[in-house]
């Protein structure tokens, strides 16, 4: 497995190398479900559901008990998904639209939504305000963008290395499961700046 990227820090020695997730694990999120049509071939989210239970959840998002955002698919020789495209009026469901303008290959294939009074928990007091919805909106937003980056394998590890020893590097460090590529990068850096501190320097002498 060749690494995609590697960083060097204050230590030229210890490298920290970016890799693809050869084997991700689907994230998972006791708050949020992303509900999906269960016929279909592909695993669009974590509750497969039937067209009578996903009427039900759009109902119950109408009356209040769910706080929920439509989601899209595209499927096309893979699949992703989004909360689509957020426009201005209407109701909150209305506010989006599919991101992805291909009538062929994407459409709508569920909800995202987590129960009230988990939103009232995490962004509430006594009662949800419009405010306070929508900041529960936004973090099923981030829940649905994480599983995207899931369907579309941009899952990422880090492997930090000491190279002072072995060309191939020998292993200090290593984390996998990241979603998206900057966030390993960062997590890859902080990694390596810890390493490098904890390492003593190796002091190089020429006669």
């Amino acid at each position: 497995m060749n690494a995609i990227k590697t960083i060097t820090g204050s230590n030229k020695h210890i490298v920290a190398r970016i890799f693809h997730d050869e084997c991700p694990e689907a994230p998972d999120n006791d708050i949020v479900k992303i509900a999906y049509l269960g016929a279909s071939r592909y695993t669009l989210g974590s509750q497969p559901c039937t067209h009578e239970e996903l009427d039900q959840i759009g109902r119950d998002i109408e009356r209040g008990v769910l706080v929920g955002v439509p989601v899209w698919a595209y499927v096309h020789s893979g699949a992703t998904i989004s909360t689509g495209t957020k426009l201005k009026g209407g109701t909150q469901a209305r506010l989006r639209e599919n991101p992805f303008h291909c009538p062929w290959d994407s459409g709508r294939s569920g909800w995202a939504y987590m129960t009230a009074k988990a939103a009232l928990k995490g962004w509430g007091n006594k009662r949800l305000s419009a405010k306070q919805t929508q900041k529960a909106q936004w973090y099923i937003d981030g829940v649905v963008e994480e599983f995207a980056q899931y369907l579309q394998g941009d899952v990422y590890g880090y492997r930090i290395v000491d190279l002072s020893e072995d060309p191939d590097g020998e292993e200090l460090d290593s984390c996998w499961g990241f979603y998206g590529f900057e966030h390993v990068v960062q997590e890859a850096e902080w990694a390596l700046d810890a390493v490098t501190a904890a390492t003593p320097v190796q002091i190089e002498m020429g006669f």
